[in-house]
């Protein structure tokens, strides 16, 4: 038995030495972000994308953000898929300058865009995808413009709307997190940023494709890179966290100095995460954020899927809380 442990102990060890010190590197290199002026021009037509499922009054703002963008009022257009939205919100909703779609629930953000574009007819546009709960920044539209004159797809910085409850600036947080770890590093590092979720503009044959390039028969290298870097990253290293620190607790009779020493090293890094969130509000080091940042990120996979798993939440944070 002790051998299993052991075992267990050294895989987990390994598996999470690679995504720690992966997600590390990279926040450490965020912090070597320096801002600059971004080019411009209006050259794109857009169909802004906004997936929604059984949200309330979020969605005013989100909208109203959508349609203050800093472009030409006939290169844009506002598609809302309002998946099993309340009929008061939907009557408010249709005062604006706004295209619905109505459906019911279709499981994914994913399958609602999909839904949509199997009922038009694209060409040259372009769709720029935006969550329920993001803001849309002024000049994103006439940024992404530009920058996809040289590429078919464009990933730029969400902005999260305000949020009203301890679980919203969770769900913030670890949004700035990936925001980080995902673009901010590999611009740092001249590296293509990657595509995470919203707040991009990609050509919309080029998304009709993408939906169909997860077939690990079709396309194994696209869908192995997207199951070991999304599916695996977010379903599996939460979880072994905990259970190394358990595991590693248990095998401290071996008298193994390796494994003392591993035992020390991860409860001062977990102390450091918490002393860090206790002074959050404070300016702290480089390294102690980016120690937080990884334990908070990893923190809010726990808990998120904890809601899931109860009913209490399906794929986006806080639903009711924040209508």
């Amino acid at each position: 038995m002790f051998g299993i442990i052991i075992f267990l102990l050294y895989s987990f060890t390994l598996y999470l030495l690679w995504w720690s010190l992966y997600d590390l590197f990279y926040s450490i290199c965020a912090l070597f972000l320096k801002k600059h002026e971004l080019a411009k021009n209006n050259r794109e037509f857009f169909y802004i994308v906004i997936p929604a499922l059984n949200e309330g009054e979020v969605l005013f703002n989100t909208v109203e953000k959508a349609l203050a963008v800093k472009y030409p009022r006939d290169k844009f257009e506002v598609i809302l898929l309002a998946q099993s939205i309340d009929i008061s919100i939907l009557e408010k909703l249709r005062r604006y300058p706004i295209q619905i779609i109505e459906s019911g629930p279709l499981g994914s953000k994913m399958n609602a865009i999909r839904n949509w574009l199997n009922g038009v007819e694209v060409n040259d546009e372009s769709i720029f995808i935006v969550d329920a709960d993001n803001e849309l920044l002024p000049n994103a539209l006439s940024v992404c413009s530009h920058a996809m004159q040289s590429t078919n797809c464009a990933q730029l910085a969400r902005k999260k709307t305000a949020p009203r409850s301890p679980l919203g600036i969770l769900d913030r947080w670890n949004t700035e997190v990936g925001i980080a770890i995902a673009i901010h590093s590999r611009i740092v590092m001249s590296m293509h940023p990657f595509i995470v979720g919203s707040g991009f503009g990609i050509k919309a044959k080029l998304y009709s494709r993408l939906l169909y390039m997860l077939n690990i028969f079709r396309r194994p290298i696209q869908a192995w890179m997207y199951i070991s870097h999304r599916v695996l990253r977010w379903s599996i290293t939460a979880f072994t966290l905990p259970l190394l620190y358990l595991l590693n607790a248990f095998s401290l009779d071996s008298s193994s100095a390796f494994l003392i020493t591993l035992f020390i090293g991860q409860s001062i890094f977990y102390f450091i995460a918490l002393l860090a969130h206790q002074f959050r509000d404070k300016s702290l080091p480089g390294p102690v954020l980016a120690i937080y940042y990884f334990v908070l990120m990893n923190y809010a996979v726990i808990v998120g899927f904890q809601r899931f798993i109860g009913g209490k939440q399906g794929g986006a944070w806080e639903r009711s809380v924040r209508k």
